[in-house]
């Protein structure tokens, strides 16, 4: 991964900018202003003049890795395709703030390469989490796989045919779906556990729910699993290509919304993608270069949306337990990165 592919992305721009805005109020209040105030020339001087500076630069180089995980967590935290990107995502889009960014990236992406960030599956250390706080999400299922995924296309395909009786007019429409995973399936995701952290799925979570209590459940694949590697825009499009689900009527509206593009719209077939892996792992690398982004696949385009850092949904029953499970709280009300085991 190069500094190109890390500012290619709206979720790779931001995580440059979120490692920026982290390191004084200053900053962030520079970038907050710039991004309500696009049109002042002096602020944008500011901005530049202090993402460019040597302290900035060398702070960045030594910044911590819990640092960095913060930053990446704000980065996914605002990822919302329902709706059109927000202000510091438009700012981060800017010509001119995209060549500020850059020695920002050239920084980081040497950081992430050989990193877990850049990893495949830690099949040894795989979590899948429970929210357990104000509505209560039952404990993995780890069978029955197939028939979730069925089910998934079935109600897809059923939203499919259902969209195409509404208004051709965008501003007619409203919002529909607009993920690119077997969501509300009820298949199992899992994540690997960090330092000081019962699971990545815990912090990493996109367009989050503010959630404050979970359990977190250590799980561990068969031996021989087959596992899909997402590592990049490639990897994607080869997904989305030879397994296509055409999602053209339910996607239109909430598309436009959030690229512009009005056009024809593809997600993986998972029913179909479930023939040939029993899980497919999204590396962190590959979510920064990856997500939100409008990409050409077959005879239309796809986006990756709704899947997490380092996520694997699993599409078989392959999982089995591998420890009891344990309780995480997040007392710090309005952020995602406090998370702490409790007493047992």
């Amino acid at each position: 991964m190069t500094s190109i592919d890390l500012l290619a992305g709206p979720r790779g721009r931001r995580f440059c900018l979120a490692v920026v805005t982290g390191l004084s109020d200053e900053s962030w209040s520079l970038a907050l202003r710039s991004a309500w105030d696009p049109g002042d020339a002096t602020l944008r001087a500011d901005l530049c003049a202090a993402i460019g500076s040597r302290d900035t630069l060398l702070s960045i180089s030594e910044a911590s890795d819990t640092a960095l995980l913060k930053a990446l967590a704000d980065a996914v935290d605002c990822a919302a395709y329902w709706q059109p990107p927000d202000e510091l995502d438009d700012l981060a889009a800017t010509p001119w703030m995209l060549a500020a960014l850059r020695p920002v990236a050239d920084i980081l992406s040497d950081r992430i390469v050989g990193s877990w960030w850049s990893s495949d599956i830690d099949a040894g250390s795989q979590h899948a989490v429970q929210w357990i706080d104000e509505h209560d999400m039952p404990a993995p299922a780890l069978s029955g796989a197939a028939e979730r995924v069925a089910r998934w296309r079935e109600q897809t395909v059923e939203s499919e045919r259902a969209a195409a009786r509404w208004s051709r007019s965008l501003k007619k429409r409203t919002g529909s779906s607009w993920w690119s995973t077997p969501a509300l399936s009820s298949l199992v995701q899992t994540s690997r556990s960090l330092p000081g952290l019962g699971a990545a799925g815990l912090l990493l979570v996109e367009d989050g729910a503010g959630r404050e209590r979970a359990r977190v459940w250590p799980l561990t694949p068969e031996p021989g699993a087959r596992i899909l590697e997402l590592r990049g825009p490639e990897d994607w499009v080869d997904l989305v290509e030879s397994h296509p689900l055409e999602v053209t009527q339910t996607w239109r509206k909430t598309a436009w919304d959030t690229t512009g593009i009005d056009g024809r719209w593809f997600i993986p077939d998972f029913a179909a993608v479930a023939q040939e892996y029993d899980g497919v792992h999204l590396t962190v690398e590959g979510y920064l270069v990856t997500a939100g982004r409008p990409l050409n696949a077959g005879n239309g385009r796809t986006i990756l949306a709704g899947w997490d850092p380092d996520t694997t949904y699993w599409l078989a029953d392959v999982l089995r337990p591998s420890g009891e499970p344990a309780e995480w709280v997040n007392g710090a009300v309005g952020t995602t990165a406090e998370w702490t085991p409790t007493a047992r």
